[in-house]
């Protein structure tokens, strides 16, 4: 009996050591999963705060004209004090360089340091630049020394800096600042991103003491990993416990109790086993409990049914510096602000407390003793006991007052910002574009400054903010276009378009524009300049410019205009046409790149030196042989142009064709020469024909003279027949003289057409003997002798002309004889020429 007895009591103690194992490992297990997940929610928090804080920052950089080192450290202090654990606060320029760096002490490595050398820090830059949001960077070595990771913002402004804010966190310092010492000795953290290790083990080593044994109950239960949201990465942590902890999970004090009374009375001891287990775990339970409150940098508490609180954890004296038992018996109510308790939030607070529902975030204000205002924010759930009475409340809080101060500035900051805005006279915009890839919803602005605000004539911003920018455009195509753009995060630079203001009026703009985030959304930052009056007058200016280009072009006159280097800046359309090209081929180019000889060259740059030197207007006569071989002659103008200082910066040319002038004159010249030479043969013909026929009219008087007075006897005489026949030869002689004056052509040209017939030398000399006798004194009459050779030839001559060659030889022989005259009549003919010859 006692051995069975004994066999049952062994067989109990070891099925009960088994139960008792697989307890301690499920509370063990428990444990460290809530823990883990404890530890990494409020590591996410702690994380996230400072990286809102830097986009917060990185906005008010955006905006800020910052132009020194010293004003970025200036704007950074406050986040840096208010963070200890951020390493450095620094500024990358567009090269992908750290130009500023905040603070200096510490962090003198990062000065100039080329990122786009360093492939994990680039890689992510440009991802953040990309996607236009902050990025970090997997764990890396830092330039400062050891390890940790990087945010960067990417700065989108004309007025800021540019580039982007660069954040550099240490991880060590970081992620130690969320573990509460208790947390420290109990647990290891191991923290990791994908396969890069980021943080522990860091308090001893995970298996065993540092003699590197195992422990016996190695190897160790470890939390599964918790994911960490940390930007765009995502870590997983696991909490190891330490030897202590298993040791404190591993002790069988207790089981050895109830061992001990299982030997002395099985039936008793079986009912103390269940109370003594029941007891551990309520034991167990609390202590997780007060665990979990202790290791976060929140606090926990609890109320009671009446909704008084009846704990709080020792973190609230260590954030807030005030007792935790302070508030031990009071209600919340009673701690907060009385300013508060009739707002909606604080209504709407107390009506989940009194219908015993959970709540979340709930915000609001206390006033220690000592006159500080913390802000608190609290969430926590309804406790009910086994019959579903309702308890109390347990919850964990957090002292957001830090956060809500760096807010605060930065909302003052904004507001600041908001000022100058609305007190610059440039109108400012910005826009948010739906989410319609049909581009089919124009974008909506989110906000209008002032001077936009007077500059399309609104009643209000809220007027503009109601619409959307469709209700300021003239041309919704052109619109559609720039929307298009803006979604594509193209900038326009002083792009000029026709709007159109709310009374209806159109109005010119000039439009530049920037992508930016605002509030969260991709929105566009727009500058609108008013250039109405401007655009009126570049526009009546153009017109004007058209008339007179018009005039200019349809004058016959060539005008053009050049630098003082001689190119080309401008011409008309006949100064085109003249040259053969068109303007555009002439523009910017110098006389000599048009193919124009040496000297034509040479007589321009003269004429534009002397005017450019002299000032004044310089007038030349050149002439110009073209490319083609064409010579023109041309007037040419040369004036300088000069600036309203006097200063001459160009040359305006005007040339008069005066080639046909030039013709014509020369025309001209030859028809006068040809007319003085007519005017000369005229008047030597007429001199000629005045002496030829005095000749035969002088015979005709003479001898009708001496019939008439019967000189010689009576008029049958045979003297008077001979003198008859003279008369009639002299008058037919005479007429065909008459013949040749009335021939005025002959008289024009100097030509004389000789009428040929052959003549007996003899006869011919004899009729002018007679002819002349009327003239000549009775005692002269005899001088006059005529010899001709016996063997003269018959000459082919004109009769007309040799009796008029004959009579002024005899009638100026007889004149200028005196007296006792002997005249002998001969001739003979003398030529050199060709005509002989042959």
């Amino acid at each position: 009996m006692p051995l069975a007895a004994a066999l049952m009591v062994a067989v109990l103690f070891a099925g009960a050591w088994h139960l008792i194992r697989e307890d301690q490992a499920l509370r063990l297990g428990g444990e460290i999963a809530g823990q883990a997940t404890h530890v990494a929610a409020r590591l996410e928090t702690h994380i996230a705060t400072r990286l809102a804080i830097g986009v917060h920052l990185g906005h008010d950089l955006a905006k800020l004209n910052i132009k020194s080192v010293s004003g970025f450290r200036e704007i950074t202090r406050s986040p840096l004090e208010l963070f200890s654990d951020v390493q450095a606060i620094n500024w990358v320029d567009n090269d992908r360089v750290i130009r500023w760096v905040s603070p200096l002490k510490g962090n003198e490595a990062a000065v100039g340091l080329d990122l786009s050398t360093l492939p994990a820090p680039i890689a992510t830059l440009e991802e953040a630049n990309r996607a236009r949001s902050y990025r970090v960077t997997a764990p890396i070595k830092l330039a400062q020394g050891g390890r940790g990771f990087v945010a960067y913002i990417p700065l989108r402004s004309d007025k800021g800096p540019g580039g982007f804010l660069n954040i550099v966190f240490r991880t060590a310092p970081l992620v130690e600042a969320t573990f509460s010492d208790d947390l420290k000795h109990r647990f290891s953290v191991i923290i990791t991103d994908g396969d890069v290790p980021v943080y522990g083990p860091v308090y001893g080593p995970v298996y065993g003491p540092g003699d590197g044994k195992a422990d016996t109950l190695d190897p160790r239960p470890t939390s599964k990993p918790v994911a960490i949201e940390v930007g765009n990465r995502a870590w997983s942590l696991t909490l190891v416990p330490t030897r202590q902890t298993l040791r404190l999970h591993a002790s069988i004090v207790d089981e050895m109790v109830l061992m001990v009374g299982l030997a002395l009375s099985f039936a008793i001891g079986w009912l103390l086993r269940f109370a003594m287990l029941r007891q551990q775990i309520l034991r167990q339970s609390e202590r997780r409990f007060r665990d979990i409150a202790t290791v976060s940098s929140d606090w926990f508490w609890e109320m009671d049914d009446n909704l008084r609180f009846t704990f709080i954890s020792e973190r609230y004296s260590v954030i807030t510096g005030v007792n935790a038992n302070h508030p031990i018996g009071q209600r919340r109510e009673d701690l907060a602000d009385e300013a508060q308790l009739s707002t909606k939030e604080w209504t709407d607070h107390l009506a989940d407390l009194a219908a015993h529902r959970a709540f979340k975030d709930f915000e609001y204000t206390i006033i220690t003793e000592q006159d500080q205002i913390l802000h608190l924010r609290v969430s926590g759930v309804p406790v009910f006991d086994g019959a579903g009475k309702f308890t109390g409340y347990r919850g964990s809080a957090t002292n957001t007052t830090d956060e809500r101060i760096a807010l605060a500035a930065l909302r003052g900051a904004e507001e600041k910002l908001r000022d100058i805005l609305d007190n610059t006279p440039v109108g400012i915009a910005i826009v948010n574009h739906p989410a319609d890839t049909t581009n089919a919803m124009p974008g909506r602005r989110v906000f209008a400054n002032r001077a936009l605000v007077e500059m399309f004539r609104a009643s209000s911003e809220a007027q503009l903010l109601a619409g959307n920018i469709g209700d300021t455009w003239t041309d919704l195509d052109q619109m559609k276009e720039l929307e298009a753009k803006f979604r594509r995060g193209e900038n326009l630079v002083s792009f000029e378009c026709l709007r159109r203001r709310m009374d209806g009026m159109p109005m010119w703009a000039s439009i530049s524009s920037l992508p930016i985030t605002f509030d969260g959304n991709d929105c566009t930052m727009l500058w609108i300049f008013d250039i109405d009056e401007r655009k009126r007058i570049e526009l009546a200016l153009q017109e004007s410019e058209a008339q007179l280009r018009a005039i200019f072009d349809n004058t016959p006159i060539c005008m053009n205009l050049k630098d003082t280097d001689g190119k080309f800046i401008w011409l008309n359309k006949p100064y085109e046409e003249w040259y053969g090209f068109k303007a555009e081929d002439i523009i910017g180019k110098t006389t000599a790149d048009l193919g124009f000889g040496g000297e034509v060259v040479d007589n321009l740059t003269a004429a534009e030196k002397q005017a450019i030197t002299t000032g004044k207007t310089y007038e030349s006569e050149i002439r110009v042989t073209q490319p083609d071989g064409n010579v023109y002659d041309r007037i040419l103008i040369k004036f300088p142009i000069k600036s309203p200082e006097g200063k001459t910066h160009g040359i305006g040319t005007v040339a008069v064709d005066i080639t046909e002038r030039k013709r014509m004159e020369a025309a001209l010249m030859v028809a006068k020469i040809d007319a003085e030479s007519a005017n000369r043969a005229k008047s030597e013909f007429l001199a000629h024909m005045s002496h030829d026929l005095r000749t035969p009219l002088n015979a005709i008087l003479g001898f009708s003279e001496i019939m008439t007075h019967e000189t010689f006897g009576p008029v049958g005489e045979a003297h008077y027949k001979e003198y008859i026949q003279l008369i009639h030869d002299s008058g037919k002689q005479l007429v065909e003289m008459v013949d040749d004056v009335l021939d005025l052509s002959r008289i024009e040209s100097g030509e004389y057409e000789l009428s040929e017939e052959f003549l007996n030398v003899s006869d011919a000399m004899a009729s002018s003997r007679h002819r002349c006798l009327p003239g000549a004194a009775d005692e002269n009459l005899a001088a006059i002798k005529v010899e001709v050779a016996p063997d003269a030839p018959t000459l082919l001559a004109d009769g007309t002309a040799i009796s008029q060659i004959l009579d002024n030889l005899l009638t100026n022989a007889i004149k200028y004889a005196g007296t006792f005259p002997e005249i002998t009549l001969s001739w003979n003919v003398s030529e050199n020429g060709s005509g002989i010859l042959r």
